[in-house]
């Protein structure tokens, strides 16, 4: 698992990632796991390489039970960014569908409501996708500090207040606290183009009985055994940060 304790390295990571980001950016508010982003880019390029028949319009997505055929006339659809594209999505989207259709259903949605925006805006806009999701120019992230001390009531509700300050200054949302008995877990919503490394940094030089070492993920909900893999220095899963920008 990795806890990122190449601060410099992963800071790096975002500021180039900040540096090729158009101007306006909005977070997806749902949270897509980065293996099926992944594929979802891979038939995007793809297909917008090539010349897309409209036929496709006029397929029954609902009566497309294997999941390769049905990815692939989605991403077409999508790749299309008209107007009627976009109507057949957003309609087909607003429907109860199993997991694997309705994710592949957003992220089609998703590109091509971007497509559609690009083409009437003089600069363009780009979407932020991460595992966990978001809300307006905020993306949602997991942190852990830890300490070789018991967090107590005492010191729980010390270091509680400590990292309140510290996002409150940085127009972050705390979400969700959860104290175990080495480690103090945090659910924040955080501006895209805010460091967090530094906003914890900041907020373990404020406890002088806080490790130097924590744990972020965007990609997925962290449980006590991952926080006790991290601190234990197991690597078995790689909880990295993923975001996914789209333009």
């Amino acid at each position: 698992m990795d806890e990122f304790g190449d601060h410099e390295g992963l800071q790096e990571h975002l500021n180039k990632m900040l540096e090729n980001l158009p101007k306006e950016i909005r977070v997806v508010e749902y949270g897509i796991d980065a293996d099926t982003m992944r594929l979802y880019q891979r038939l995007a390029e793809y297909y917008k390489s090539i010349t897309i028949n409209e036929y496709v319009l006029e397929m029954d997505l609902d009566s497309l039970t294997d999941e390769e055929d049905f990815r692939k006339t989605l991403v077409q659809i999508a790749c299309l960014g008209s107007v009627e594209a976009f109507r057949k999505l957003e309609q087909f989207e607003k429907q109860e569908l199993p997991e694997w259709k309705e994710k592949w259903a957003q992220m089609a949605l998703m590109q091509c409501q971007i497509q559609l925006e690009n083409e009437l805006r003089d600069e363009p806009i780009g979407f932020i996708a991460t595992g966990l999701g978001g809300r307006g120019n905020k993306i949602r992230y997991f942190f852990a500090v830890k300490s070789d001390q018991t967090f107590d009531s005492g010191k729980a509700r010390f270091v509680q207040q400590i990292f309140e300050e510290v996002l409150k200054e940085q127009d972050a949302e705390l979400e969700e606290v959860v104290v175990y008995e080495q480690f103090v877990q945090f659910k924040i919503l955080l501006p895209f183009n805010i460091s967090l490394i530094d906003v914890v940094v900041k907020g373990i030089e404020d406890c002088d009985f806080l490790d130097e070492e924590f744990f972020i993920t965007n990609t997925k909900h962290p449980t006590k055994q991952d926080l006790i893999d991290w601190a234990e220095g197991n690597d078995e899963e790689d909880l990295e940060d993923d975001d996914n920008v789209f333009e």
